[in-house]
C-alpha cells in the first residue's frame, strides 16, 4: 500500500482533473484553453552576456503612456488576457447554471475572480489558478448541423486583469 501511493505521487497531472468557480459558484466545465501565466505584454530586451553563462535581461513594457498609468503589481489591463472555457450546453436552458451564465452574458458583470482548481490524481488539491477582475466579452454556441449527432457546446471567453497560481 504504501508503495502504491509513493508511486502514485510521480505520476504527472491528468488535463482532465480540474474545477471551475465563476465568483463562488462552481460550474462545470468541458475545456479550458488560453491559459498564461506570463504577461503578454512584456518582451525581453537587451540581452547582454556576462562572462561565459550568465545573460543579463532587462524586462520593457509595452505599454505606452505614463508610468504613472502603469499599474505597480505587475498586472494588466490591456483586454489581452483572455481565457475560454467551454461546456455542453444543458436541455434545460432555465437550469440555474445557464440562466447564470447568460445574466453574466447580459449584464456585463465584473466577476471578481474566476478559480480554475488543478486536481492530483487522487484528488485532492495540486494548485489553484485565480483569474482576477473578469468580464465575459463573448458567449458562442458551437455550429449547428443536421448530418451531425454531437452536442451543441457553448463557449465563453472572459477578459481578465491579472492571474496568479496557488501551488498547494
Amino acid at each position: 500500500m504504501v508503495h502504491s501511493k509513493m508511486r502514485t505521487q510521480w505520476y504527472p497531472l491528468s488535463n482532465n482533473r480540474f474545477i471551475v468557480c465563476i465568483g463562488k459558484r462552481e460550474i462545470g466545465f468541458s475545456k479550458i484553453s488560453g491559459v498564461e501565466l506570463m504577461d503578454p505584454s512584456v518582451v525581453s530586451k537587451n540581452l547582454l552576456r556576462i562572462g561565459k553563462k550568465d545573460i543579463k535581461t532587462e524586462l520593457v513594457s509595452l505599454y505606452e503612456g505614463d508610468e504613472d498609468d502603469s499599474q505597480s503589481d505587475g498586472s494588466s489591463d490591456s483586454g489581452q488576457n483572455t481565457i475560454t472555457l467551454e461546456k455542453a450546453l444543458k436541455p434545460k436552458l432555465t437550469d440555474s447554471d445557464q440562466v447564470y451564465l447568460l445574466h453574466l452574458a447580459e449584464n456585463n458583470v465584473l466577476i471578481d475572480c474566476i478559480s480554475v482548481r488543478i486536481l492530483r490524481n487522487d484528488g485532492s488539491l495540486a494548485a489553484s489558478l485565480n483569474f482576477s477582475n473578469c468580464v465575459l466579452t463573448s458567449l458562442k454556441l458551437s455550429e449547428l448541423a443536421a448530418d451531425s449527432n454531437s452536442y451543441i457546446n457553448q463557449t465563453l471567453t472572459f477578459r481578465y486583469c491579472k492571474v496568479k497560481l496557488i501551488i498547494e
